[in-house]
């Protein structure tokens, strides 16, 4: 080994990986192509390997690199651990929380706990990315967000669980489906116009896993990320939305039914997510007692607790 690496060629090693390509990552770090494929080139040269292969116009890790591409993310999560560490303790710094959520979680659970706890810690500055589970876990493993409300797919990252989360097919008075109960069979929703957030979401990915399972096709007729807009279409008789038990359904002329497969609620556990290998200051730990405070008093399955159980995570890790 020529020399030590350091802190900025591993950075640039990450970034090539997350991005694929030298411009993109070049982008990502702000320096120059040729000042970064320096970097890569002397980070190689330091540790003896070569880190990337060239596949179809795009870099690929080597096994190599794939062994030390964790090994970079843990020493970059050490050193902003440290550097978050030092800010807590210097007086008249911002301090930025960053949060992740999916869209129908932002209002039943986020927006009532951002409310009390802006008013409680007026010296943080809250940023809230929306998107589904799998793209806000990855940010929270790279250290682009500090916690995520999400499924807890990554066995990577701590995580406490908050409450669970039904999967509701939601309906108009026009659906098929017999007003008074509670739960609808898969098996025999499936034929049913759906109006399904879009795959990148952990329950429409449990759902077409389900369908799978059974050997049949579901009929998606729209897709939003937007749940909202599903309601809407589903209030006009467009579709039968399936939405999260989280999404708040106020419109009376609204039927909700828990969708049931193999005698259980479809579904999984909601959690906050956050990476134990960077420093958890005082104002975060705040933020996940804050969450879990409000799951345990207003959590959004208590209209459902009546119905089976959620479904084994055998489903919800079919992916």
């Amino acid at each position: 080994m020529t020399s030590d690496p350091d802190l900025r060629q591993l950075r640039a090693f990450a970034a090539v990986h997350d991005t694929g390509s030298v411009s993109a990552a070049a982008r990502k770090v702000h320096l120059t192509q040729p000042a970064l494929s320096r970097r890569i080139s002397e980070l190689e040269s330091a540790l003896g390997v070569r880190l990337f292969d060239r596949t179809g116009g795009r870099l690929r890790l080597t096994s190599e690199g794939e062994s030390l591409l964790m090994h970079s993310r843990n020493v970059l999560a050490q050193v902003e651990s440290f550097v978050t560490r030092a800010e807590t303790l210097s007086e008249g710094r911002g301090r930025t929380l960053a949060v992740g959520t999916a869209p129908m979680t932002m209002e039943s659970v986020i927006a009532p706990v951002l409310h009390r706890y802006l008013r409680e810690h007026e010296g943080i500055d809250v940023r809230l990315v929306e998107g589904g589970a799998p793209a806000l876990l990855d940010k929270v493993q790279k250290g682009e967000l500090h916690l995520t409300l999400s499924v807890p797919l990554s066995p990577t990252l701590e995580h406490r669980p908050l409450f669970p989360l039904r999967t509701l097919a939601v309906s108009s008075a026009a659906s098929r489906i017999p007003a008074r109960a509670k739960t609808v069979r898969l098996e025999d929703l499936v034929a049913e116009p759906l109006l399904m957030l879009p795959r990148g979401f952990v329950h429409r990915n449990a759902f077409e896993a389900a369908c799978e399972l059974i050997q049949t096709r579901p009929n998606i007729v729209f897709e939003s990320a937007i749940p909202e807009t599903l309601l809407a279409l589903a209030r006009i008789g467009y579709g039968v939305a399936v939405v999260p038990s989280a999404q708040p359904v106020r419109d009376e002329s609204l039927r909700t039914h828990v969708i049931v497969y193999q005698g259980h609620s479809m579904g999984s556990w909601i959690a906050v997510n956050w990476d134990a290998r960077r420093f958890v200051p005082d104002y975060m730990q705040a933020f996940i007692q804050a969450l879990a405070d409000q799951a345990r008093k207003h959590s959004p399955d208590r209209k459902y607790r009546s119905t089976p159980p959620i479904l084994s995570r055998r489903i919800d890790s079919h992916r």
